[in-house]
């Protein structure tokens, strides 16, 4: 009776694994198997939409973010400006005050050095100084399509200007130059005089010129056959210097210069009253903007 009974539990028991078993293999081991392929279709799907739906402003931002990081550039107007260069479709580009540094101007000139479509840059009211005008000076010796340069209201003083001036000795395409507000002297304006062969426009406000680096602007204009504009307002010149610019434009019949801004000035009633009525130039000692 007892062995009976053993064999009867005994076959229960190997019943029951067998059924779990049989349950385990088509659920466990399937169900496994079947959830690994859907986890991987499910992957690959999202890898696709994501990959097919990302917007062009993303990938336009990831690109900036290479730029950013490749460069360490932190100011986004530097970024689009090299962008913008490297386009090569923009003529005029105006970067003024956007607190552009001297490492800063360095990146949006080497991409100017392989445009060929970009014809005025202005980098007016930044923190540009002579470190700046440097790779200014290097591009503009390479660059032959710019046309206009504004630096305005930034600090390149002498010496940034003396490294200006040679680099326009080999340059014969600039026409325009406009370096106001940027504390330039007698020593600086001497190197520049020698070098205005091609300029028509010159705008040398508000600086600290005196006689000596006006009588330099002076006998540069006794040859000079380009230059039609010439702002010397708000400037430090006196008698001595205003009566030697017009005594050189006197003597140059080829002069081309129809307008002189003598503006704010240390030049007396009576030497004004005699530049004034000069047949060749007309000087101005009004209030004049440009």
């Amino acid at each position: 009776m007892a062995i009976k009974n053993f064999l009867f539990s005994f076959k229960k028991i190997l019943f029951f694994i067998f059924y779990c078993v049989l349950i385990f293999s088509h659920t466990g081991w399937g169900c496994g198997e079947n959830s690994k392929q859907k986890t991987q279709s499910s992957d690959q799907g999202v890898k696709k939409t994501s990959k097919s739906t990302l917007p062009n402003n993303q990938t336009s931002s990831q690109g900036y973010e290479k730029l950013r990081i490749a460069k360490k550039i932190s100011n986004p107007a530097v970024i689009d400006a090299i962008k913008a260069l490297e386009s090569n479709t923009r003529k005029n580009l105006y970067l003024d005050k956007k607190q552009i540094t001297d490492a800063e101007v360095k990146y949006i000139l080497e991409a100017l050095e392989n445009n060929t479509t970009l014809t005025s840059l202005s980098l007016g009211n930044n923190q540009i100084t002579v470190a700046g005008v440097k790779h200014i000076a290097k591009a503009l010796k390479n660059n032959t399509k710019l046309l206009s340069l504004d630096l305005r209201g930034n600090q390149i003083k002498d010496d940034g200007i003396v490294v200006l001036a040679d680099a326009l000795k080999t340059n014969k395409k600039l026409k325009k130059l406009h370096v106001s507000e940027n504390q330039i002297q007698d020593n600086g304006i001497i190197a520049l005089a020698k070098a205005l062969k091609k300029l028509e426009f010159l705008n040398l406000s508000d600086n600290q010129i005196q006689n000596r680096g006006t009588i330099a602007l002076a006998e540069a204009l006794k040859i000079n056959e380009t230059l039609t504009f010439l702002d010397l307002s708000g400037n430090q010149i006196q008698d001595a210097g205003a009566t030697d610019l017009a005594k050189a434009l006197e003597n140059n019949t080829n002069t081309k210069l129809t307008f002189l801004d003598l503006t704010n000035n240390q030049i007396n009633e009576n030497t004004q009253k005699t530049l004034s009525s000069n047949p060749v130039i007309r000087f101005n000692f009004q209030k004049f903007q440009f």
